[in-house]
């Protein structure tokens, strides 16, 4: 069936996805332990990944959970 994707893709996807979040995770806490106001292009600096992840709707949602940027849910 060529429409689905493959478990094992699947699994290897989300645990990308686990890696970013907590690589963004431990960024987050890592500027609000040094008192920073964190916006996203400080995100970007220290974890090195590209803006358009933080466009990602899992990402939106962590971002808008952690008070951060105006990742408002629409």
């Amino acid at each position: 069936m060529m429409g689905k994707i493959s478990e094992q893709l699947m699994a290897k996807q989300e645990t990308q996805r686990q890696k970013t979040i907590n690589l963004v995770l431990r960024a987050i806490h890592d500027l609000k332990n040094e008192g920073y106001g964190i916006k996203i292009k400080d995100l970007i600096e220290v974890t090195g990944l590209s803006r358009s992840v933080f466009a990602k709707p899992h990402m939106r949602k962590l971002l808008s959970d952690n008070g951060i940027g105006n990742a408002k849910m629409e």
